[in-house]
């Protein structure tokens, strides 16, 4: 399964692009990012992202934004939903990087 919260994209100048370029966003070199910092950038992608609006993996993804959009009428109750927001993006990452070689 493909993970395609990893894809960061960045308006550049069409007239800069050339043919079979990388794209270093001004860097001299393209970087890695790896450790824990590539863990919580796929954390944050997959708990910010509305679940369902992946046309390819519908399961991907939270409802902590359709808790967000919504009123809190009982901080209890949203506290509940936000811990399940926060196992679920846990639980799909665990998904991920089992099936992965």
């Amino acid at each position: 399964m493909a993970d395609i919260f990893g894809l960061q994209f960045q308006i550049i100048d069409p007239t800069q692009q050339a043919p079979g370029s990388l794209f270093t966003f001004g860097l001299p070199s393209p970087r890695l990012v790896r450790g824990k910092y590539k863990l919580l950038a796929r954390w944050l992608g997959t708990f910010f992202t509305p679940k369902g609006s992946s046309y390819l993996f519908r399961d991907s993804g939270t409802y902590f934004t359709d808790a967000l959009r919504g009123n809190v009428v009982d901080p209890a109750d949203f506290e509940t939903n936000l811990h399940d927001c926060i196992e679920d993006a846990t639980e799909q990452l665990r998904d991920i990087d089992n099936q992965s070689p």
